[in-house]
């Protein structure tokens, strides 16, 4: 249940974070400060402070609320659920604590500093990576409805630990075609100051539009 609480915090943090940047953006009276260079953020004091309290909060609780899912589960044998759920709420904590450092940590950081301070490997992966974890997340919460469904309908069957582990896998290898993709096509990773985050180029004309 800690598993999906912290899932649904996360959730709940995205769609906070684009409502709050796509609201500021139309209303003429949210002031923008204007910025020395291309790492700094914009947005005034009124929303960097509240915005990077609950970015620090959701890191915290993302990283560690996970990480007590996992230790729990694996040392304690703490949730009580079949092999197969297990493994799929594992895998989702896992999937969480990825997102938490590619895409939360970091944008908890910059708005913090009020400028991107960390290093251009790191926006490199960020930028790269982050097509994987909102896949695995999306792709494992199928699973689980569809594991769910077959144990609800006739002939009531449950699928072996064996096959979660292979469907597991085929998750995470589907989730990084769009990482190979971006590779593929030797996409550069650049920082977007109204974003607060740092975007592959191969995708930046469809989720930088709220800038233009």
């Amino acid at each position: 249940m800690l598993g999906f609480i912290i899932d649904g915090i996360v959730r709940f943090y995205v769609r906070l974070k684009y409502h709050l940047i796509l609201t500021m953006t139309d209303r003429t009276q949210c002031k923008m400060e204007t910025t020395a260079d291309e790492y700094d953020v914009p947005w005034s004091l009124a929303v960097t402070i509240p915005l990077g309290i609950y970015e620090s909060s959701v890191t915290v609780l993302g990283v560690f609320g996970n990480a007590l899912v996992l230790f729990l589960s694996i040392r304690y044998d703490a949730l009580k659920l079949d092999d197969v759920s297990l493994l799929f709420v594992q895998n989702l904590a896992i999937t969480d604590i990825l997102y938490t450092f590619i895409r939360i940590l970091p944008s908890a950081v910059t708005t913090i500093a009020k400028r991107y301070i960390l290093e251009e490997v790191y926006c490199f992966v960020s930028a790269q990576l982050h097509f994987i974890p909102a896949t695995v997340n999306i792709l494992t919460i199928l699973a689980i409805t569809a594991y769910r469904l077959r144990l609800l309908t006739p002939p009531y069957r449950k699928i072996s630990i064996t096959a979660a582990k292979i469907i597991v896998a085929l998750i995470w290898m589907l989730a990084s075609t769009g990482t190979a993709i971006s590779l593929s096509y030797k996409s550069t990773s650049d920082f977007y100051p109204l974003l607060m985050k740092c975007l592959s180029s191969l995708f930046k004309n469809e989720e930088t539009d709220v800038q233009g």
